[in-house]
């Protein structure tokens, strides 16, 4: 479509013949497949027109399937192929997010435009780094509520991310959190159900809370090396949640001793607990609601380095069967 961008992402070239410009041209000039057919079909002499096929994916480019009508539509993948004798030139566009997915503003106040409104109703989401030449700086409050995203791209030059931005995508299960933020705000993955594993960049200094509520699927969080505070609340209902890893040199919290938790590493308290977590024999306390929720913890040993435990610490662990104290505390 007319503001749609493209970019390739395959080419093999046979005797160093490359004319994917040419095919760029005729894809983002045409509304419709049968446009596009056309295009290339006036361009050329009738021996050396080349073969054409449009697909409405990536999968079904791989499978072969093709279709002959219709609108050329974002994530479409279109191949020409030029035929020169035993020489063959492969060329496959396929189209990313197109702008008009987005409602965006100018805010000299940060320097770049600031995504309102996620309109589009694509999977796989590709954000732009920049529009109309400017560098996307901001997500705003709940610009991609509840839409049907599988995965999703922020690059590293989105510096915040509003509250509730991404709450309720439940069908969301990679995200490449970009490495530039500093803060993750409340609630911005509340309710994405299907993510597995988190990965917090090093850029990120405040984790909020809720900011991972009910991410009842996620088995694995790897926290940066300058998180330097982490809400009680942040991973309310991660039910699934067996690992956990703290970057090496942050010098608030730790996960010593692969202990796949979250200790303080001044107080030596645990803060936050799962049910893959072996507590280490240097934590002092558990503090209050470290273990909630956590409805697949089994056993737990608590180490006579344990000299209190907060409230609530183990509530909700329906299926608890067993806690092992040391004889000497």
């Amino acid at each position: 479509t007319e503001n749609t961008q493209y970019t390739t992402i395959s080419v093999e070239a046979i005797g160093g013949y490359t004319t994917e410009e040419i095919l760029l041209i005729y894809v983002e000039q045409s509304n419709t497949v049968e446009e596009l057919y056309q295009k290339i079909y006036n361009a050329y002499d009738v021996d050396l027109i080349p073969s054409v096929s449009v697909y409405k994916d990536e999968a079904d480019y791989k499978n072969g399937i093709e279709i002959l009508e219709g609108d050329l539509e974002n994530g479409m993948v279109v191949s020409i192929v030029y035929d020169y004798g035993e020489s063959q030139v492969e060329i496959i566009v396929q189209g990313k997010e197109s702008i008009s997915d987005f409602e965006y503003v100018f805010d000299k106040n940060y320097a770049g435009m600031i995504i309102t409104k996620y309109v589009g109703n694509a999977q796989e989401v590709n954000i732009p780094a920049e529009i109309e030449g400017k560098p996307v700086t901001v997500i705003v409050d709940s610009a991609f509520r509840e839409k049907s995203l599988s995965s999703v791209i922020i690059p590293d030059s989105v510096t915040e991310i509003g509250r509730w931005a991404f709450v309720g995508c439940n069908n969301l299960t990679k995200v490449a959190i970009p490495n530039g933020l500093t803060e993750i705000e409340w609630g911005v993955f509340s309710g994405c159900s299907s993510l597995a594993s988190i990965a917090i960049p090093d850029s990120v200094t405040y984790i909020s809370g809720r900011a991972f509520e009910g991410c009842y699927n996620l088995e694995s969080i790897s926290i940066g090396s300058n998180v330097g505070t982490i809400r009680r609340e942040a991973f309310n209902g991660c039910t699934s949640l067996r690992r956990i890893v703290v970057a090496e040199g942050n010098p608030e919290y730790d996960s010593r001793n692969n202990c796949n938790a979250i200790i303080d590493t001044k107080t030596n308290n645990l803060v936050i607990g799962c049910a893959g977590t072996i507590i280490p024999n240097s934590v002092t306390r558990i503090e209050e609601r470290a273990f909630a929720g956590c409805v697949n913890l089994l056993d737990i040993t608590i180490p006579q380095s344990v000299s209190s435990i907060g409230v609530d610490a183990f509530e909700g662990c329906t299926s608890l069967k067993s806690i092992t104290v040391s004889e000497s505390n």
